[in-house]
Formats: C-alpha cells, sequence, structure tokens
C-alpha cells in the first residue's frame, strides 16, 4: 500500500509538517534531517502527492490516458470519445504519447504515481517488452485498464477487438472471391494486437490450405514510405500476392500509392484489405475492403471498467479484473 507523510512521521518521530518541508527541499529544514526523511521516503517507495503538497484536499479526479500515437486515426478517435465521458462524469482527462517510447512510457508512469491521478487507461508502445512500470501502478491500488495493445501478467482489466477471428474470417472471405494468394503487412508479433492479427492470417491461410505464405513485419513506426517498402518487396517477387491485408491506414496509404505507380488496379488485379476508418480508406480507393474497429465501443467499455475500480473500496486482489473482447466488422466494397 501507499505510506503516507503521517506514516514516514510516526516511524522517524518528527512532525508531518516537517516531512513535508523536507520533501520539497525547504531550506528550513536541517540538511540532516532532510536526507534522513528523504532516503527513507525513497527506500519506502514513497510518492509525492504533488496535488496534496500544493492544494490541500485536492480532488482526485484526474484519468490519465497513455497512447502510443496521437496522429493515429484509431487513437486520436479513442481519445474524442474518452474526452466526453470523462466530462460527464466529472473527470478530466490528461494525454500522454509515447511515441512508441519505452523510456517515455515508463516516466510517464512515475509522473502519474507522484500526482496521484484517480485512474489509468493505457495502450502500450511497440517497444514495450516488459509489465514492471505498470505494476507499480498495482503495488499503490491506482486503477489500470489496458486497451488494443495489453499487457498480461499485471493486475488489470483489458479491452481488446476480435484481431484473430476477423483476420481469419477476412482471408476465407478474400478466398471465396477468387483469392488464394493473401499477402499480410502487420506489426511485430511481440505485440498482443498484432500478434493476434498474424495468429488469424496464418490460421486463415490453414482453413483455405493456401500454399502461399507471405508476411512482412512493420517493425519501425508505421507511415506510408513504409508501407511502400512493403509494397515493392511484395510485388517484386515472381509470384505476386492477389490480396493484401494491412495493419494500419498508413500503411495501406504506401501500399496503394505503389499499386498505382505500378498501374495495379485494385481490385481487379489485387484487393487491397486495410485496418481503419472506412471513410478514409475509401479516399484512397472506393474499392478497398475496411476491417473497422469498434472504437467507441472500446473507450466506453474502459472508461466504464476504470469507474468500477476507482469506486470499489475492498481489497485490490479480490477486485473481479475482466477481460473484455469486442467485435470488428469487415466492410465489403
Amino acid at each position: 500500500m501507499r505510506i503516507t507523510i503521517k506514516d514516514i512521521a510516526k516511524e522517524l518521530k518528527v512532525h508531518h509538517s516537517t516531512v513535508s518541508r523536507a520533501l520539497r527541499m525547504d531550506t528550513r529544514i536541517k540538511a540532516e534531517t532532510g536526507e534522513l526523511i528523504r532516503n527513507y521516503a525513497s527506500e519506502h517507495g514513497y510518492y509525492a502527492n504533488l496535488n496534496a503538497l500544493r492544494l490541500r484536499n485536492s480532488f482526485r479526479n484526474v484519468i490519465a490516458l497513455i497512447v502510443p500515437n496521437i496522429n493515429h486515426r484509431f487513437f486520436s478517435n479513442i481519445i474524442n470519445y474518452l474526452a466526453d465521458f470523462c466530462y460527464e462524469k466529472d473527470y478530466v482527462l490528461s494525454i500522454y504519447q509515447s511515441n512508441e517510447n519505452f523510456d517515455h512510457e515508463r516516466s510517464f508512469i512515475e509522473k502519474l504515481i507522484s500526482q496521484d491521478v484517480a485512474g489509468v487507461i493505457a495502450s502500450v508502445s511497440d517497444k514495450t517488452k516488459t509489465p514492471d512500470h505498470f505494476r507499480e501502478l498495482n503495488k499503490l491500488n491506482i486503477p489500470l485498464v489496458f486497451f488494443d495493445r495489453v499487457l498480461d501478467d499485471v493486475r488489470a482489466s483489458r479491452v481488446t477487438a476480435n484481431n484473430r477471428e476477423v483476420v481469419e474470417s477476412l482471408v476465407v472471405k478474400l478466398c471465396r472471391m477468387g483469392r488464394s494468394r493473401v499477402a499480410n503487412v502487420s506489426g511485430p508479433d511481440d505485440i498482443s494486437v498484432f500478434h493476434n492479427r498474424n495468429l488469424g492470417y496464418l490460421n486463415g491461410l490453414r482453413i483455405i490450405n493456401s500454399d502461399y505464405k507471405k508476411s512482412i513485419c512493420i517493425e519501425e513506426q508505421f507511415s506510408p514510405e513504409s508501407g511502400r517498402k512493403a509494397a515493392v518487396e511484395l510485388f517484386s517477387n515472381r509470384v505476386r500476392p492477389d490480396a493484401v491485408i494491412s495493419t494500419s491506414f498508413f500503411l495501406t496509404l504506401g501500399i496503394v500509392r505503389y499499386l498505382n505507380e505500378i498501374n495495379m488496379k485494385i481490385p481487379d488485379e489485387v484487393i487491397v484489405a486495410g485496418f481503419g476508418d472506412n471513410l478514409f480508406n475509401s479516399l484512397l480507393n472506393s474499392d478497398i475492403i475496411s476491417i473497422d474497429q469498434p472504437e467507441k465501443e472500446m473507450a466506453r467499455t474502459a472508461f466504464d471498467l476504470l469507474l468500477e475500480q476507482i469506486e470499489y473500496n475492498g481489497k485490490p486482489e479480490n477486485f473481479n479484473y475482466k477481460d473484455i473482447e469486442l467485435k470488428s466488422t469487415i466492410i465489403l466494397t
């Protein structure tokens, strides 16, 4: 559990105001006393509540949202929905962009602990391999919900889409449309959302008994250029795909641009299917198949699950954490 200024004061047999001043580096406190207090606080996992230091009896009404990229339409839509939900319940939404940087993400957690936020909703960066920094929230009983890109082995609820199922179903639909050479352009397999999409791709190929298997992993940040590079690799081979599944709108943009460069017709020669907003995909080409994710439902579910934790008064280990999988929709042209 989180130790308080009063706990430190009691243990060191000083007044709690002395502890407060020492933690604020107040020069009125003797140097040796201040050092003793700060060392004890550090050793016992004390995090300063900046709100309490600035304003006594402050109300914990801030919900923190950590996302990999704000400019990704999926995450910008999530932000939009969560801002509305927070407003309805008198919470303030504070947004943190990791920009796919693990160190940034870890430093955000340290700051959020210090600020004593009401709770955290997070989608992890593609560089995040360990859940240790999120476990710090568990230790201090700060409510946590993961969405889209999630981590296991952390005490948290999780909200995801049926990524494996929808890609598997898409491969089967493409086969019924006469396409058996289906390529997959996706992200690193150690990120949950891409792992499940890649698994769905492989499962789909097994179902349709296809001998063609070409999956390109994009390790760098998703961009039109990285999508174009993937398309160059796919269509430079002697045996070309007759359908391509893209995991991101930015990758789809690069793929479509290259297909236009080499005069390959969509969908006559190659079908393109991409995760993302159907409106934006149709601006690229009206014949692109879209995998529409349940963004508003995901935001609402994550928010409601966080509120359940915030309002829960029992022991954290007894809370009923949930894993909820929502359904994406394949929008055929």
